[in-house]
């Protein structure tokens, strides 16, 4: 169902309740369809879009947490006192959400409920204005809230599909909010090759009408070979969808128009990505779920606070990312989609160049450079001694030739000279000759 069928549903339900009284269920009327107005009029739309019935939905969430605060009571008739104790209570922590826990975003509570449109509405604006004269309108300020690398890579393993996978690295890769990474589509994608390294990458295409309104149409190139080994592999095993079928093998549960939970048979059909399809066929509620139970397994925790991680996270955790490794706060601005003289980025900044760990990380790093250069001056003197090892073996090499034709040589004359002797030796044995007869005969000429 989508959020433009989704919002009359959810608002006339909240309508519809029985605890609200007459005043606030009119107010609430004239109020909702102010809004709507608004967005309207703001956007300069002839229809509103998917981020606009989202915008509304939240603004019906938010006016029925604040008849709940006051008791259902009609809003025109609290008093100041009423206004500052829910205001305390919110503040300290005591108002809690429909998980159990205090309210984060007290922020937008402040100015677009308090101090916004509403209490004007039932004239209780200058209540308001009066308690909340020091407060913060800054949403999170001085929140930080990012985890490393390494816990994205124990993530994935986690994670058991394909699309689960490819949702966390493209949430921190493209650093993009999850819902504009769910609104991807296949002609989003399109594969290049890099002309400096050719290697290849995705061009990401983030249109207008899935990104925030106040941000232009805008393309970001993948960062990691990670992404695109997993957009390489999730287009190639082309997309599954579920054809009912009563005669089907498979079946799936899903909840029908009365929201009552049901199996049906179908079969499963494998086919192409087409240039419309979307890459994930599941929503922001399914893909927080699937972040929690990822979460609970692998124990991750964000560095700054030691919370657990949530899928807004996946695009500050990239942006703390890239200024550890040294890019600019423009580029990573840049990056993130924001302005030049946004200051979102400063807290970050502030934190990792006031980390507590930052001088025992720099004794280990200046620890680690030393231990390198010894290690390269030992391979260096290594490298030396092979090379004058190299260089004696040859020496001995050219030396062993003359002394090999040296050794040949006497040998073949000792040789030549024991078989003259021989030959002496028949000689005198065919002739009948001693040393004795022989001198004699051939005497030797005395010199005068």
């Amino acid at each position: 169902m989508s959020l433009q069928e989704g919002y009359p549903r959810f608002r006339d339900g909240f309508l519809d309740d029985s605890r609200l009284c007459r005043e606030n269920r009119a107010l609430s009327r004239d109020y909702f369809h102010w809004q709507e107005r608004k967005l309207g009029s703001i956007t300069d739309l002839r229809e509103l879009d998917e981020a606009c019935w989202k915008t509304l939905r939240h603004y019906v969430s938010m006016f029925k947490n604040v008849v709940r605060w006051f008791g259902y009571r009609p809003l025109a008739s609290i008093t100041q006192v009423d206004i500052r104790r829910v205001y305390t209570d919110l503040k300290e922590g005591r108002i809690l959400n429909s998980y159990g826990k205090p309210f984060e975003d007290r922020a937008s509570y402040y100015s677009k409920v308090f101090k916004g449109k509403l209490f004007r509405m039932v004239g209780r604006d200058e209540y308001t204005e009066e308690v909340l004269e020091f407060s913060r309108s800054e949403k999170n300020k001085g929140r930080v809230r990012f985890f490393p690398e390494e816990d994205l890579a124990k993530m994935n393993l986690v994670a058991m599909k394909l699309s689960h996978k490819l949702l966390l690295q493209l949430g921190w890769d493209i650093s993009e909010n999850i819902t504009t990474i769910l609104q991807l589509q296949k002609r989003d994608c399109q594969g290049i090759i890099n002309e400096n390294t050719q290697e290849p990458e995705y061009r990401i295409a983030l249109p207008k009408e899935k990104t925030k309104r106040s941000r232009t149409p805008w393309s970001e190139i993948t960062n990691f070979p990670e992404t695109v080994e997993l957009l390489d592999l999730y287009f190639s095993q082309r997309k599954r969808e579920f054809i009912p079928d009563a005669n089907g093998k498979g079946f799936r549960v899903i909840d029908d128009e009365n929201k009552v939970r049901r199996k049906i048979r179908g079969t499963l059909k494998v086919s192409s990505f087409d240039e419309d399809d979307y890459l994930f066929g599941f929503g922001q509620k399914q893909a927080e779920q699937l972040l929690r139970r990822i979460v609970e397994i692998t124990d991750v925790r964000c560095q700054s606070n030691g919370e657990c991680p949530s899928l807004k996270d996946l695009r500050s955790s990239m942006a703390c990312h890239l200024l550890r490794e040294g890019r600019s706060m423009d580029e990573v601005k840049a990056r993130m989609g924001h302005t030049p003289s946004s200051r979102v980025i400063d807290e970050y900044v502030t934190y990792l160049v006031l980390n507590k760990h930052r001088p025992e990380q720099r004794m280990y790093e200046n620890d680690l450079k030393k231990a390198q250069a010894e290690l390269k001056e030992l391979r260096d003197k290594e490298r030396r001694y092979e090379a004058w090892i190299e260089n004696q073996r040859r020496d001995v090499r050219e030396l062993k030739d003359p002394m090999h034709v040296y050794l040949a040589t006497l040998k073949q004359l000792e040789e030549m000279r024991s078989s003259t002797g021989e030959i002496q030796v028949s000689v005198r044995t065919m002739f009948g000759l001693s040393d004795d007869v022989r001198n004699e005969s051939c005497p030797v000429p005395q010199v005068a």
